[in-house]
């Protein structure tokens, strides 16, 4: 008898565990066998008239209950809804037993008035139940199995763990002028104006010590109509889209501007650098007319001078005039195939008053012409896109270098294969102004949402500093535009410390852009 008792008692409370992941109320057992009931956040053994010969061994009807099926029980109670269960009143005649490795106690009772007769770890006759109640030794069908043990936060009746209350969601917006007006920077770059992002450092080795103005048009939104083309050289010669000149994605590398033909033009304001006064000058680029309109895609002006493109038919040639005498030079070109990506370089040679003009297509050598007449150049001229003294352009544009310098073919071809370190290796640039990036200890997570463009192998790495007593940093990662960086817990700043790495290491031509604001969440 001993055994089955024991059996039957497994049975049942197996099968009540299983039914709480239903929520659904317990089966109602036959009256004269009835054993279980549940009430409030307390779980009920009931045991009612025992079998004749009563023998039951205590240890072994509660060692089938294991701590997560009690578990179980009690989160089917609290999210279950309303069940009647008995309690029982009278608590005469109790026993409590330590069970091992349980935190609850489990106390033996009389129920309804009936005797509750116990021997040892023996029920021998009458009607008993026992209950699991809290630790702290309180029996009362509404305790929580860590109830009064918490010395903060609230007890979770499910897992018997006392919990903090959930911290708040962190959320720090770094708007993009703090991102680089706060930001210490190394071999970096910071832009400022319509759109705010860095990059890295232009080489100071030749030619680009010599570089004026280099456009790449890769930071700027696309389809948008008078935007700011920003000047990479560091020298502020920013490009102002008039009209309906945008940019777009898909150009030679990255994005590419553009002008439609139709009274709209990409320009720098008038300077010193764009004047030809030094006598030694390049233009160098990328160059697609989708339409075959290749009339006026660059002009240098001002004061009444100029020196612009007029090719009709992917001709190279254009015009001369300085005030006086005017001239124009024949270069001519290799055939092309409309909508196609062209590279062409114009090198101009003032030194002997006579200026010698050798263009280059696809980095050959397509002609070089000289003037017949001195020429003598003064005062601040612009520098355009898409236009040349009334003559529109229906064009794309991309990597767009000046140079105050006469680059070799050498130079040129180096240019056109990517193979002219024109960067700096890398750069860094830290945000650690504790002004707002002070957070409130108990996150382990810090989320980083960054924008960026990274292309040609190029890329960003971060690593996040963190001061829990001391500092500590994480491991570097490549930025995603979403990256999680675990740190202490007990952390209450923080650091990001950013790498820019050129593209092409062993020739870093291309550098990736650091954009928009940050946001940092947990």
């Amino acid at each position: 008898m001993k055994k089955e008792m024991v059996i039957l008692l497994f049975v049942l409370f197996s099968s009540f565990a299983i039914a709480a992941t239903y929520y659904n109320c317990p089966p109602a057992f036959d009256t004269d066998t009835e054993v279980l009931y549940v009430t409030g956040k307390g779980m009920f053994l009931y045991l009612r008239n025992p079998p004749e010969s009563p023998s039951i061994d205590v240890a072994a009807l509660i060692s089938p209950i294991t701590r997560n099926e009690l578990h179980d029980l009690i989160d089917f109670y609290l999210q279950g809804g309303d069940c009647n269960t008995q309690v029982a009143n009278s608590k005469s005649g109790n026993t409590i037993i330590k069970i091992a490795n349980k935190i609850e106690n489990v106390g033996y009772y009389s129920s309804g008035g009936s005797s509750c007769n116990i021997s040892g770890n023996t029920i021998s006759s009458g009607s008993c139940y026992y209950q699991y109640y809290c630790s702290s030794g309180t029996a009362t069908e509404n305790c929580t199995l860590c109830s009064g043990n918490c010395s903060s936060g609230s007890c979770d009746a499910v897992t018997d763990k006392c919990i903090s209350a959930p911290l708040p969601g962190m959320h720090i917006e770094l708007h993009e002028d703090r991102v680089i007006k706060d930001a210490l920077l190394k071999h970096i770059t910071a832009e400022i104006g319509d759109s705010n992002f860095t990059h890295l450092n232009i080489s100071n080795n030749a030619p680009y010590d010599k570089l004026v103005g280099y456009w790449n048009f890769d930071a700027e939104p696309t389809g948008t109509t008078g935007e700011t083309y920003y000047d990479y050289s560091g020298n502020g010669h920013d490009l102002t889209g008039n009209a309906d000149s945008t940019t777009s994605s898909g150009g030679i590398y990255g994005n590419y501007g553009q002008t439609d033909g139709n009274g709209d033009d990409i320009y720098a304001s008038s300077h010193a650098d764009f004047n030809f006064d030094e006598g030694l000058m390049t233009l160098s680029g990328w160059f697609n007319c989708p339409t075959g309109d290749w009339t006026g895609i660059w002009s240098f002006n001002g004061g009444g001078q100029y020196i612009k493109h007029h090719g009709n038919s992917f001709d190279m040639d254009g015009y001369i005039w300085d005030g006086s005498d005017i001239q124009k030079f024949n270069i001519n070109g290799n055939s092309k195939t409309d909508g196609v990506w062209y590279h062409l370089a114009w090198t101009f040679n003032l030194s002997n008053d006579l200026i010698t003009i050798t263009g280059y297509h696809n980095s050959n050598i397509v002609n070089s012409w000289t003037s017949s007449t001195d020429y003598d150049f003064s005062g601040n001229w612009n520098f355009k896109l898409g236009e040349s003294n009334n003559n529109n352009a229906d064009c794309q544009y991309d990597e767009i270098m000046v140079f105050n310098t006469f680059l070799t073919a050498q130079q040129i071809s180096d240019i056109y294969n990517n193979q002219s370190a024109r960067f700096k290796t890398t750069g860094t640039q830290i945000l650690d102004n504790q002004r707002y990036l002070n957070i409130s200890s108990g996150y382990n997570t810090i989320n980083v949402t960054a924008n960026f463009q990274a292309n040609f192998k190029s890329r960003i790495s971060l690593i996040m500093g963190y001061y829990d007593g001391s500092w500590h940093h994480t491991a570097p990662q490549n930025i995603t535009g979403y990256n999680s960086f675990t740190i202490s817990g007990a952390s209450t700043n923080l650091t990001l410390n950013f790498t820019l790495h050129a593209g092409s290491a062993a020739n870093p031509f291309y550098t990736p852009v650091l954009r928009g604001d940050i946001n940092l969440t947990a």
